[in-house]
């Protein structure tokens, strides 16, 4: 006599209910059977999930995936996918990126042609006010040098007390 093994709570058990569609005969041990079929004991267990997996994946198609995913799954990915639709809308797009970048560049080097243009009319002011203090420099040497002069002869003689 071999031992039977208990079955734990937490194993199925080998008879399983019917699909409602197909009728099954049950044998002598109590395993339903379909009729011209000998499959093995769970089989039964198997072939059921598989057909009421694919009775809920043909009621998702056609009711869509609202109708099977709950409310707290459809709620957040909703608010998920606006977010993602605004930031996407609001986003500007390469080209426009490239657009005000050319425009920035051009700008600026605008402006280097401008300060380029200050410059040099400034270099060409300079320039002329240069030239127009070198007499002025020299007439101030000049005048320099007659004070010196001066102070240096009214420095040697005393004045004549006659």
């Amino acid at each position: 006599m071999t031992p039977t093994r208990q079955r734990r709570p937490h194993e199925r058990s080998s008879q399983v209910t019917k699909p409602e569609q197909e009728p099954a005969s049950p044998s002598d041990d109590g395993t339903p059977r379909r009729p011209g079929l000998h499959l093995p004991p769970g089989a039964d267990a198997l072939v059921h999930a598989t057909s009421s997996l694919v009775a809920w994946l043909a009621h998702a198609g056609e009711a869509g995936a609202r109708a099977v995913v709950p409310e707290a799954v459809v709620s957040p990915v909703e608010q998920w996918v606006t977010a993602m639709r605004q930031f996407a809308e609001g986003a500007p797009t390469v080209g426009e990126e490239l657009r005000i970048l050319t425009q920035e560049i051009h700008a600026k080097r605008l402006t280097i042609q401008a300060m380029t243009a200050e410059l040099t009319v400034l270099d060409a002011q300079l320039e002329v006010l240069e030239r127009v203090l070198a007499p002025v420099e020299a007439w101030s040497e000049q005048l320099d040098a007659l004070r010196n002069a001066l102070l240096r002869d009214t420095e040697q003689s005393p004045p004549d007390p006659r």
